[in-house]
């Protein structure tokens, strides 16, 4: 959603600037940084007991 944002941002706007995508990248990375502290335990758990099966 973040970068939806941005986009949506650079279109009421006639020139692109940093300050105008900024929030929008900075909420997508902190998504994306949630995502990967769900993702990354959940694969290695699904590793190990793939071992033991």
């Amino acid at each position: 959603w973040g970068i939806m944002n941005s986009f949506i941002g650079l279109s009421q706007v006639e020139q692109a600037t940093l300050n105008t995508v900024a929030p929008g990248i900075a909420e997508a990375l902190i998504a994306t940084a949630i995502g990967l502290f769900a993702a990354i335990p959940a694969v290695i758990a699904y590793n190990q007991l793939s071992k033991r099966a």
